[in-house]
């Protein structure tokens, strides 16, 4: 290969690179993300420096008889009364730079079980946000598409 196409080509991998890290900051991940299953939209927004997301739709937002579902599962007795719906299941995320927050956790409000979690954004319209008790390696990652 010559030395005019070698230079060519880092130029344009050095330039699409500087693209993708001008299109994701901090603040990229604020807005409304549709998780994998479809079945839930998360609001994520920032407060302090820190990145939090909670419940603003859900496709089943209601029992069998009708009543807005309830975190019945939480650990906290005086908790299980509340609604799903409006639930802060992210808390505490931070950003890390190149498109990833870390140090956050997340509830499932169906088990009732908090977990640490870390996002990567893979393009401004999806999220891979990864749960994981111990190791991150030996986690699970979903995909959660952003709402316009």
């Amino acid at each position: 290969m010559s030395t005019l196409k070698t230079v060519f080509i880092l130029s344009m991998i050095w330039i699409l690179s500087s693209a993708w890290t001008q299109e994701i900051n901090k603040n990229s991940i604020t807005g409304i993300w549709l998780t994998s299953k479809g079945e839930c939209k998360i609001q994520i927004y920032e407060r302090n420096a820190t990145y939090y997301g909670k419940v603003v739709w859900l496709e089943e937002p209601n029992d069998k008889y009708g009543q807005p579902l309830k975190d019945l599962k939480n650990p906290d007795s005086k908790l299980r009364d509340r609604p799903t719906l409006g639930i802060e299941l992210l808390k505490d995320f931070q950003y890390a730079g190149n498109g990833r927050w870390s140090n956050g956790r997340i509830y499932n409000p169906e088990t009732g079980k908090t977990y640490h979690a870390q996002i990567r954004m893979s393009n401004s319209n999806q999220l891979d946000l990864k749960g994981y008790i111990a190791i991150p390696a030996l986690g699970l990652t979903t995909h959660w598409k952003r709402i316009k």
